[in-house]
């Protein structure tokens, strides 16, 4: 799909990530993370975060981290108007490049029970 970046995320996304969860908190749930908490993890060797940019605007994201020989995936969402276009797909390779390049065993991941198919 055109127009459709996969950045690493940089302070100028923490804002409209954020804003973006709470668009969304009836799906995401509780697991929403602030913009100091974001920008904290900027500095953090071990965390991974990548940002879906739609046209210049965020429309996606995904949070994880390097803990010990593991990834844990923190969240990954993708707004509505964007799913099935394999967005999602592209977020978790570039996970799974990460998890290589840092010789990780596994990916874990909790999944929130209202996720649906």
């Amino acid at each position: 799909m055109r127009n459709i970046e996969i950045l690493e995320i940089k302070k100028s996304h923490c804002k409209p990530i954020v804003i973006l969860q709470k668009k969304n908190r009836e799906e995401i749930g509780n697991n929403l993370w602030n913009e100091k908490e974001i920008l904290m993890s900027l500095n953090d060797k071990n965390f991974f975060g990548r940002a879906c940019l739609y046209n210049k605007k965020i429309n996606g994201f995904l949070l994880g981290r390097k803990i010990d020989d593991f990834f844990e995936l923190i969240s990954i969402f993708i707004t509505p108007k964007l799913r099935k276009k394999g967005i999602g797909g592209q977020m978790i390779e570039n996970c799974k490049n990460f998890c290589r390049k840092m010789m990780l065993k596994e990916i874990i991941i909790e999944v929130n029970d209202k996720n649906m198919v």
